[in-house]
């Protein structure tokens, strides 16, 4: 039975529905249509793909700015223009269950994983021509270019939508494994998005290895990219002047004569846009409209510009959360004193024996240690000839055979001192740390290496706190719900090892709790980086470091780690610098052969060599403006602009929308404010079926949506994009 609604609401929807079906190419679907806090900056690769009209595009902001955010507003863009049927996200095993997340969160794209299972089932579906038509896979960069199957799949010509490669510097180096996937990769898709944080470096092979990727034999050579990038010195600096009122047109014609002087730069000067720019910049001032023509002109001018996008955080006009690091020291007992140094000795005296390094073999030992007493003492009481119980106490990050072998069992006095380990001050240090959290209502993280540690401070926080632990045996699902629980205030203190360091966001939450200290800097970046991101609200960042002065973590990784500024600031792109280093340093920095003062000496060589690499790196970013632009579409003023206009489809638009649809088939529809309830009926289902049935949505989007259509249940919809996230309603 089909009704008329009211006829201004009928109008309304026959407007919005005029703009879905013609595909407009100056409206914006994306904005205002995902599940994401809106960030002006995080549109400019759709604004690129709107302007350009590529659909190759590597998108290469500093960490933290959003990637996943800019990738979905891709994808939703082109989703709503009906060409992302067939879409493959390609990351790092640890980012899987991330991007799984965030894309069904933020923006209702179902990823499923291919699965060793899942690969193979996709390769039979090829050969019998049963591929659906619409679908969206997931799968590691580490399965995928071992997978045996990909000759195969390659001569049965997969063609996919759109590709998504997230860590995508991992295909920066030719003649391997992981460069020829990207080759096939590129072979497979229509559009084709690279993500990648690291330093834009012009002068190596990286980037262009990754553009040959992109848009193959679009350069000649790394001389033939850096040849046509660089009239960028020349165009940039003038849009970069643009809002300087000390710069004249006069110096900018002056500038733009340099063009001249490049092979590429002459090419420039022939083209029509250049002589409009030339005309404009004739002008005694440039009005708004000018402004904006002259970044238009410039960037459809300059090299590379379709095919880049990157922002780095000082050019984000965001208030940026600061750092506020909070030592907390422990001061041992005398027994907890002397029980650590004996320890240390029997690790020191066990590597010897062993004739491995001590920061190899015994490293595990050590470290729990420093991070937990009492359970250092429980493994020196129990039977240590019980095979578990060496297997525990060998136990290394770096398993080999050279920890096995001869071995010195705990002396008698080692053992002695282990059984007077009575009380645990670093215990009651964090939880004078907790209860003045509780007592601030504030939510906090705490992160510890080991499990051994994370259980036992789970048992001491439970009667005191709502406590939850995350490491890695608890199943993707169980981590979901604690993370949700966790968002909503149901808990106030997480207990997490390395696994909630990789791939979860904290945003919510701005007290970090290092119960231990790890032996690599970038775990320190990494576990500060969950909290330090897009969509942090509080100005500040609490990092919390439990450090006990007389042991390795204290008095020798913290005032290394302190030096780098690594609790203070993002350390950026020193990350691959360090984390190439550091290996070195960290066998001089534990080798207790050499005395404080070389060790110290040693100490000081590692930091004279970040300073300089930094001096490096910080020339590598200031060039990088000049020669890749950051100001390919105007961001400025794109909200203000999109709401005066109309070009994009409002919540307000689509709620009439749903109205008109629900009211025109004698279903119910209510709207509340941010909020839409609808209940439908067996017609109404039956126009959701035939999207999964003429391959537009698939089951797995539309099913629910059917069964609760056809009994009748209340829908609940949401206009709010970050309600929606966070409470569960579809948006």
């Amino acid at each position: 039975m089909r009704t008329e609604p009211a006829a201004a609401e009928r109008l309304a929807a026959t407007l919005t529905r005029a703009k879905l079906e013609k595909q407009f190419t100056d409206t914006v679907f994306s904005f205002r249509a995902t599940r994401t806090i809106f960030r002006p900056y995080q549109f400019k690769p759709v604004m690129k793909l709107l302007s350009t009209g590529s659909l190759r595009l590597l998108i290469a902001d500093e960490v933290g700015l959003g990637k996943t955010i800019e990738a979905g507003l891709l994808w939703t863009e082109l989703d709503a223009r009906r060409h992302a049927n067939r879409v493959l996200v390609v990351c790092p095993s640890v980012l899987l269950s991330k991007w799984q997340r965030e894309m069904r969160e933020r923006f209702g794209f179902e990823l499923t994983e291919l699965t060793g299972t899942g690969l193979a089932d996709l390769k039979d579906r090829l050969e019998s021509d049963r591929l659906p038509r619409r679908m969206a896979w997931i799968c590691s960069v580490e399965r995928l270019r071992a997978w045996k199957g990909l000759a195969d799949i390659e001569q049965l010509g997969l063609q996919l939508d759109l590709v998504i490669v997230d860590e995508a510097h991992v295909f920066r180096n030719s003649n391997t494994k992981s460069h020829a996937l990207g080759e096939l990769l590129s072979r497979w898709a229509d559009a084709y998005v690279f993500l990648s944080a690291t330093p834009v470096n012009l002068r190596n092979n990286d980037l262009y290895n990754l553009l040959e990727l992109l848009v193959p034999g679009e350069f000649q050579d790394l001389a033939d990219l850096q040849e046509r990038i660089e009239p960028n010195r020349v165009l940039n600096r003038i849009t970069g002047s643009l809002l300087d009122a000390s710069v004249s047109n006069a110096t900018r014609r002056r500038w733009l004569s340099g063009l001249s002087d490049s092979t590429f730069g002459r090419v420039i000067t022939m083209r029509s846009d250049f002589v409009l720019l030339c005309e404009i910049l004739e002008r005694p001032h440039l009005s708004p409209t000018d402004v904006a023509q002259v970044k238009r002109i410039c960037s459809e001018l300059g090299g590379l510009s379709a095919q880049v996008t990157r922002t780095r955080k000082i050019e984000v006009q965001e208030d940026k959360a600061m750092r506020e690091p909070r030592p907390v020291p422990v001061r041992w007992t005398r027994r907890e004193h002397d029980f650590y140094q004996a320890y240390l000795q029997w690790c020191i005296d066990r590597a010897r024996v062993k004739d491995t390094p001590l920061h190899f073999g015994m490293q595990m030992p050590l470290r729990l240690a420093g991070s937990c007493l009492p359970e250092a003492a429980a493994l020196v009481l129990a039977s240590w000839q019980t095979p578990d119980v060496q297997d525990e106490v060998n136990a290394t990050a770096k398993p080999s055979a050279a920890v096995r072998g001869p071995d010195v069992p705990p002396s008698p006095r080692l053992r002695k001192l282990a059984a007077g380990i009575d009380v645990d001050t670093k215990l009651e240090q964090l939880l004078h740390v907790v209860d003045g959290l509780i007592s601030q209502r504030r939510q906090g993280l705490v992160f510890t290496f080991s499990r051994r540690t994370l259980s036992y401070l789970e048992r001491h926080l439970r009667s005191r706190c709502r406590t939850a632990v995350l490491h890695g045996g608890v199943s993707r699902d169980d981590r979901a719900k604690i993370m949700t629980d966790f968002r909503a205030g149901d808990y106030d203190i997480v207990v997490a090892t390395k696994v909630a360091s990789e791939g979860l966001d904290f945003e919510f939450c701005s007290v970090l709790v290092n119960y231990d200290l790890p032996w690599n800097p970038m775990e320190i970046e990494q576990r500060i980086g969950r909290l330090d991101r897009i969509g942090q609200t509080e100005q500040k960042i609490v990092i919390i470091n439990v450090t006990t002065p007389g042991t390795i973590e204290s008095d020798i990784l913290e005032r290394v780690l302190t030096r780098i500024g690594i609790f203070e600031h993002a350390i950026g792109a020193l990350e691959p610098i360090i984390e190439s280093m550091w290996p070195d340093v960290e066998s001089s920095l534990l080798d207790f052969a050499l005395t404080p003062a070389q060790r110290t000496q040693r100490t000081q060589e590692f930091l004279a060599a970040i300073a300089e690499q930094k001096r490096a790196a910080d020339e590598i970013e200031s060039a990088a403006p000049h020669l890749i632009s950051s100001d390919g579409v105007d961001i400025e003023g794109l909200e203000p602009d999109l709401l005066a206009s109309g070009r994009y489809v409002g919540q307000q638009e689509l709620a009439l929308l749903v109205s008109d649809w629900v009211g025109s088939y004698a279903g119910r529809c209510r709207i509340s404010g941010d909020h839409i309830t609808v209940i439908g009926n067996s017609e109404l289902a039956s126009h959701v079926r035939e999207l999964a049935q003429r391959g537009e949505k698939t089951r797995s989007e539309v099913d629910q949506i059917i069964s609760d259509l056809t009994h009748q249940l209340p829908i609940q919809l949401s206009l709010d994009q970050e309600a929606s996230r966070t409470t569960g309603y579809r948006s």
